[in-house]
């Protein structure tokens, strides 16, 4: 664990016994290259310090090697991502974000943001609808040989204009059957941060938004900053984590870069004021 890193974790546990009544709950999400055996990607997530678990991954191209996903769902959260392609009037001559929806990828060096410039899959021609593949024939696991779509640079990292989005989610299990969220407005996350890897020159910046975007159109938001640091080599791994001001709560994290910078996520330490529950959807 980094200095800064253990430093806030002591100082958070010291807090939590002078306050007994402010319990916290900790979910550590990371990508698993060897659950039960298997040489294959996955999903996992550790609830409290207990064992990982491979969580649901809603997977349009998945390979022992690299998971293309459209979203993935653990206890608590919901991760998605998408692209920033232009900006439109609000009220009050505000702008807002258009933004399309993008394709999270899964392989040993993390999480990543597939866009439309990424050589993935052809690029191009991923996002024009052509049949590259034989879908059927990768699920069922045979052997594509040529056919196994490549994964190349660019598209195992999140770069400027990508959003990684993680979304904290109470009562779970209720909101997959009626399709509402049903948690209370005092229930959410408390912190946020992430573990990973980058190159280039740049920042990485997180925003907390304290109400989903369904509550209200322009929801209030947090952002911080994180300069990746001169000298920083490949593979080298940094952490930056985020909490909201005056004891807030929040339900949506972003993970955005700027100047140039590209990152891969390894893990992700999500904070909150509930319990998401100690076993996956």
């Amino acid at each position: 664990m980094p200095r800064r890193r253990n430093e806030r974790q002591q100082e958070k546990e010291a807090f939590l016994q002078q306050n007994p009544e402010l319990i916290t709950y900790t979910t550590r999400i990371e990508v698993e290259d060897s659950v039960g055996g298997e040489d294959d990607i996955d999903v996992v997530a550790s609830v409290n310090g207990g064992p990982f678990n491979e969580v649901f991954v809603n997977d349009d191209i998945s390979t022992p090697n690299f998971i293309l996903a459209d979203s993935i769902n653990g206890p608590g959260f919901f991760i998605s991502s998408s692209e920033v392609v232009g900006n439109a009037p609000g009220p009050g001559g505000q702008l807002f974000e258009i933004r399309t929806q993008a394709q999270i990828s899964v392989n040993e060096n993390g999480f990543g943001v597939v866009g439309e410039d990424d050589p993935f899959l052809g690029g191009e021609d991923l996002f024009n609808g052509e049949d590259l593949f034989n879908g059927e024939d990768l699920f069922i696991g045979e052997d594509l040989g040529e056919d196994i779509p490549e994964f190349e640079e660019g598209a195992d990292t999140i770069d400027e204009g990508e959003v990684f989005s993680v979304d904290v989610l109470p009562n779970i299990k209720q909101m997959a059957f009626d399709g509402e969220d049903n948690g209370e407005d005092d229930e959410g996350g408390v912190s946020f941060g992430i573990d990973f890897t980058a190159s280039g020159r740049g920042s990485v910046e997180i925003t907390l938004f304290e109400l989903g975007l369904g509550k209200e159109l322009f929801p209030t938001a947090h952002t911080e900053t994180f300069d990746i640091p001169f000298g920083t080599q490949p593979g080298d791994v940094l952490s930056f984590e985020v909490d909201l001001p005056d004891d807030g709560v929040f339900r949506t994290a972003e993970v955005t870069t700027t100047g140039g910078a590209s990152i891969s996520v390894v893990g992700i330490d999500l904070e909150t004021n509930f319990d998401g529950g100690g076993i996956p959807l």
